[in-house]
């Protein structure tokens, strides 16, 4: 069991929770949360975490044409920028050692992104254009595919029996949740 927190997280309703309190099974899979808000105290073995935890983001990469080693290049470089699920044309082949890899061959529904930028750059650049919130957007990358391609709720959402993997939003606007330039992330699990 492993436990962890942080100042934030990405509740599944799409909103910020505070100092939530994570145990995680031995696989990964989320046991419990306890959401500690301003009642927040340190516990035993706790990992605490400076920022804002989300669920791995998911990149949907159904419509990408070319060679193996060109879709494992822009895995990788969507590893290095928070993904952790990857959703693949039913016709490939391609593992991975840190990124779990689902393939799906079924229709496509209107309105999925067909744009092969990683999945935070399409984040920063959504956010930057203020239409929606930080919140949203992400969901959008986390539990609205995860709806979308049959992979939820165990992927793109932070709730109890789900393994979505976490990463931390660093260097963040905490009062308004917006982004800054020196916002970056962190893969924890």
């Amino acid at each position: 069991m492993r436990r962890i927190s942080a100042h934030y997280y990405l509740r599944p309703n799409g909103s910020w929770g505070k100092y939530p309190l994570i145990t995680l099974g031995d696989d990964g899979t989320i046991v419990s949360i306890i959401e500690m808000g301003d009642t927040f105290v340190e516990h035993p073995s706790l990992e605490f975490f400076s920022g804002a935890l989300i669920p791995g983001l998911i990149q949907d990469l159904r419509y990408f044409e070319g060679a193996d080693s060109e879709l494992i290049c822009l895995i990788n470089k969507c590893y290095s920028l928070g993904v952790l699920h990857v959703i693949l044309p039913a016709n490939s082949f391609i593992n991975h050692s840190k990124v779990k890899i689902v393939q799906r061959g079924f229709q496509v529904e209107e309105g999925v992104s067909k744009v092969l930028e990683p999945a935070w750059n399409i984040i920063k650049s959504k956010f930057s254009l203020g239409a929606d919130s930080l919140a949203d957007i992400i969901t959008l990358h986390t539990r609205d595919l995860a709806q979308q391609t049959n992979t939820y709720p165990q992927w793109g959402v932070i709730q109890e029996g789900a393994n979505p993997g976490f990463v931390l939003i660093k260097n963040m606007d905490y009062k308004l949740f917006s982004l800054r330039a020196e916002t970056n992330l962190r893969i924890i699990v």
